[in-house]
């Protein structure tokens, strides 16, 4: 079970998102994230990112926006700002899991510059580019000798569910439930 964890949501805008390859799965997967979160109490905070919003456009709609904490503008590739930096340690986080685009840009730098401090966690199917998987291959292999731990959605999420009984386990069951209709 991941403890003080934080939700990063690196860079899905209106005019990136066309790029992303896959965008229904890494949205759907991000989507999931972010509905289970209020249900798990070590989850303490979903924060996103905007890359120069004024040219590449606001948060895409089909993110759900009721369970982000914070919207914030950025226009390094890092996530990894002051802003980020101080809610981090305001809300006492050690874990991230990290999801998003572009894995050799954006979600590279934040990699580089979270795991000097934190464990970072990256389902690789809540992260892209306009490339597959397979294509991105070695993008991932990079961002895990960068010390990122790779996984899945549905890995991060069953980790930090503790019995069926629980609220949390529940919630997620109903919601699979619902998508899988």
């Amino acid at each position: 079970m991941f403890k003080n964890t934080a939700l990063l949501i690196c860079d899905i805008q209106k005019k990136t998102i066309k790029n992303l390859h896959n965008k229904d799965l890494v949205i759907n997967n991000i989507n999931k994230l972010l509905y289970i979160k209020p249900f798990l109490d070590n989850w303490k905070l979903s924060i996103k990112s905007e890359f120069i919003p004024n040219k590449l456009g606001n948060i895409d709609e089909k993110i759900n926006k009721c369970n982000i904490d914070f919207i914030y503008e950025k226009y390094t590739y890092s996530m990894y700002n002051n802003f980020l930096k101080n809610k981090l340690t305001e809300h006492k986080i050690n874990n991230i899991i990290l999801t998003g685009m572009e894995i050799q840009w954006c979600i590279n730098q934040t990699v580089y510059d979270l795991t000097k401090d934190f464990t970072v966690h990256i389902p690789v199917d809540a992260v892209g580019n306009s490339l597959n998987l397979s294509d991105n291959y070695y993008n991932l292999k990079n961002l895990e000798n960068n010390g990122a731990l790779l996984t899945t959605t549905d890995s991060i999420i069953c980790n930090n569910l503790n019995n069926a009984n629980e609220k949390s386990s529940k919630e997620y069951v109903n919601y699979l439930k619902k998508i899988f209709k």
